[in-house]
């Protein structure tokens, strides 16, 4: 059970790394969403696929352990439940801020979203109006040139 539990240790270590590296390219990503960049932040969400996959890999690898941990942990003496424990808490903490972090990147591309389509029916109805005046304008210079033919 010990190396089992050694395994498990070194794989949820291994994990947080990953969610850390996620974790770090969130404020890359928020960066690369307020400048507008959207050719690197499709290569940063490509990156960020590649870390998810990695850490999903571990979660498939880790996850009959983790179901069990409540029965594996009673039996491990304090100091090593407390470190598994500890990695744990970090994990669930530092994925806490990532669906934070991106949550308000979803709110920032939304908004912007809007703001696009407030532009696009502004340019509309301004295109409206131009050609309203325009087709003002040429109804006007055609009663013109009619009255000018008739003298």
């Amino acid at each position: 059970m010990s190396q089992q539990i050694d395994i498990f240790a070194a794989e949820l270590k291994q994990q947080l790394s990953l969610y850390e590296q996620l974790l770090r390219l969130c404020d890359l990503q928020r960066e690369y969403i307020t400048s507008e960049r959207v050719d690197d932040l499709l290569g940063l969400l490509s990156r960020r696929e590649v870390i998810l996959h990695e850490a999903s890999a571990i979660e498939a690898r880790i996850l009959p352990l983790k179901q069990r941990w409540k029965e594996v942990a009673a039996r491990l003496d304090a100091t090593r439940r407390d470190e598994v424990e500890d990695v744990l808490r970090k994990i669930r903490e530092t994925l806490g801020k990532i669906t934070s972090s991106d949550a308000d990147d979803a709110m920032v591309l939304q908004q912007r979203k809007l703001d696009v389509r407030k532009q696009i029916r502004g340019t509309g109805q301004q295109q409206q109006v131009v050609h309203g005046y325009a087709k003002s304008a040429y109804a006007q210079e055609q009663a013109r040139t009619k009255l000018n033919v008739t003298r």
